[in-house]
């Protein structure tokens, strides 16, 4: 379930690249109007998952202006997701010498300090981020700081966090997914169905969700929608760890049979 979310996060943070600057087209030089170009077209590339073109179009930008700090955010993005970690701070870090203040990039080198275990400083980072007035997508950084009081164990500051989140988003599926998962750990079981509802608006389900969504709807006494959930548990994630769970529940013993 964990990896399942943070690809689902992996994915909007992705999107936030997208427009993270604005160093617009006007007065540069060829060299910089090429990066610029690259550099866009190594987001989209990286926003679809092909990580080897988005790569070449990415290293391609930064030899052509390495202060395209588009570039650089996500490359650091893209080192982070193939798990070439020192690669990833370093871009990071040379993005934010660039923009200081780009919300994007502090967001996003927050995130990965905290999935690094560095909670202090990620949150020093988040929180500028979460700060700043012209941030116009503050809810990536209250979803990351939630996300960072849950690995440290402080579950009652980061469902603060998602619901700042959706006071500034209401439709960010990241924010509902671990409400919802926080709301059926506490046993609020109407409210892991509300926002189940809520997130099934606005994106599509993962393993991970429908899980949440049986358990939810079978301890609500509910048996009927618990059977659709797991039908399309089975039907689209048959190979997932979810659905192994529940073939494995449902399987019949056979060690005493065949004494």
């Amino acid at each position: 379930m964990l990896l399942q979310r943070l690809d689902l996060l992996w994915i909007f943070m992705a999107m936030l690249l997208v427009g993270c600057s604005s160093s617009g087209s006007h007065n540069l030089s060829s060299d910089q109007a090429s990066a610029d170009v690259q550099a866009k077209l190594g987001v989209e590339y990286l926003r679809l998952g092909k990580l080897d073109v988005a790569l070449e179009k990415l290293e391609s930008a930064l030899a052509l202006d390495s202060n395209n700090i588009d570039a650089q955010d996500a490359i650091a993005v893209l080192y982070e997701k193939i798990k070439q970690y020192p690669n990833a701070r370093k871009h990071f870090e040379a993005a934010l010498a660039l923009q200081p203040e780009n919300a994007g990039t502090l967001n996003n080198f927050g995130r990965f300090l905290c999935d690094r275990g560095e909670y202090e400083e990620a949150f020093d980072y988040l929180k500028k981020a979460m700060d700043m007035p012209l941030n116009d997508k503050k809810w990536f950084a209250f979803t990351n700081a939630g996300r960072c009081e849950l690995l440290r164990g402080n579950q009652t500051q980061a469902e603060a966090n998602f619901r700042l989140a959706l006071e500034h988003n209401n439709k960010f599926a990241p924010a509902l997914l671990e409400l919802q998962r926080i709301s059926y750990r506490q046993g609020n079981f109407l409210s892991a169905k509300a926002f189940v509802q809520r997130y099934e608006e606005v994106a599509e389900h993962t393993a991970g969700t429908l899980w949440v969504a049986i358990e939810t709807e079978k301890a609500l006494g509910n048996q009927q929608l618990a059977e659709q959930y797991r039908q399309q548990l089975l039907q689209n994630f048959g190979s997932s760890h979810e659905a192994k769970q529940i073939r494995a529940i449902e399987r019949v013993p056979t060690s005493n049979t065949t004494q």
